[in-house]
């Protein structure tokens, strides 16, 4: 929630939608188009999943599952390496902690993006290839910024879909870590910053 995504996150909205139902897509996507999402495959461990049937909550496990305990249903997670379930255990993120009271999406992405915790870090190398990837793919998969934002907002319950995120991190900042990361900055944000006049 601290970068606007639903409470569920990744692995969880993967067990509610089936983890077959991510194969098909990814095997699409390898078949259909070429550019680096061709490049896509599985994981080895989540293939094994496939083969054991731990297709999420359809199969009562997937990443997670429900146990029966003395005092009600406890959580478990899968250990990915070895493939044994156990008490899921919340990562300690204080950055995390300390943003539980800001409720601005917004505000509390740049919050977060500059607390410089170890989530900062891993929040990044999820967003910046995320801002990235949705900009390189407009006109092709919508018209605009605003398509993508509605159906992210609208599909995946993202409070802070990839545009807005980078209208509350700055575009040209955004731009500039990415350039100095070494990734290219797609012709629609070249576009924008070269119709802004630069600080």
């Amino acid at each position: 929630t601290a970068v606007g995504w639903p409470r569920s996150a990744t692995f969880r909205t993967m067990d509610l939608v089936g983890l077959d139902i991510l194969a098909h897509v990814v095997a699409n996507l390898k078949e259909n188009v070429r550019d680096e999402r061709s490049e896509l495959a599985v994981p080895d461990f989540f293939q094994k999943m496939l083969e054991r049937k731990w297709l999420g909550d359809k199969t009562k496990g997937g990443f997670y599952k429900k146990q029966k305990g003395p005092e009600g249903d406890v959580r478990l997670g899968l250990d990915w390496k070895t493939l044994e379930y156990r008490p899921a255990e919340r990562a300690p993120f204080p950055a995390l902690e300390a943003l539980r009271s800001v409720e601005d999406p917004a505000a509390r992405l740049r919050r977060l993006l500059t607390s410089g915790d170890r989530a900062a870090a891993l929040a990044w190398r999820l967003l910046g290839g995320t801002l990235r990837y949705a900009a390189a793919r407009v006109p092709e998969i919508a018209d605009g910024p605003t398509a993508v934002d509605q159906a992210m907002r609208w599909g995946f319950g993202w409070d802070l879909p990839p545009f807005a995120a980078w209208d509350a991190l700055g575009v040209e900042e955004v731009a500039r870590r990415l350039t100095a990361e070494g990734a290219a900055i797609p012709p629609l944000v070249e576009a924008v910053l070269g119709a802004k006049p630069r600080a």
